[in-house]
């Protein structure tokens, strides 16, 4: 299985680029390539856009990915979500996600990003950013959120 973020730009009347949108495609890559999911869902009531896919390293049907809030720009807050997924030899199906952390924007802007998992899948680290500061590693998750 391969996970990636596909991306798609403006270009304003002065040249710069802008996000319009990103977001994940699940593609099965062993024989034959296949889209199985050009797009995993958001949530209902939720908006903004997803990036940093990262698959399980024990579970092949969990992906941590960040979500970021403003549909428009990078630079808004993010967080670190869970999606399990429904998969067969042709599709797959969001079965649930969930937010796994929580970007206190109250400070200003705050980021949860790039999701990675250990080695035994229990343990799921990722970067923190909050504004006016340098991003920093944060020890890892290990809760029952994780539901590995």
């Amino acid at each position: 299985m391969l996970a990636f973020t596909r991306t798609r730009y403006t270009v304003s009347s002065t040249g710069e680029y802008t996000t319009a949108d990103s977001w994940i495609v699940i593609m099965r890559v062993d024989t034959t390539p296949v889209v199985l999911l050009d797009r995993l869902p958001l949530p209902a009531g939720t908006t903004g856009f997803d990036a940093d896919p990262a698959w399980s390293s024990t579970n092949p049907n969990q992906l941590a990915l960040a979500r970021y809030a403003n549909p428009n720009q990078f630079g808004s807050s993010a967080d670190v979500w869970l999606a399990t997924l429904a998969i067969t030899n042709t599709t797959a199906t969001v079965t649930s996600q969930h937010r796994l952390t929580t970007s206190d924007t109250q400070c200003g802007t705050a980021r949860n990003y790039t999701p990675a998992w250990s080695p035994d899948g229990k343990q799921l680290a990722y970067v923190a950013l909050r504004l006016g500061g340098r991003g920093q590693l944060h020890p890892a998750l290990r809760d029952r959120r994780l539901r590995v």
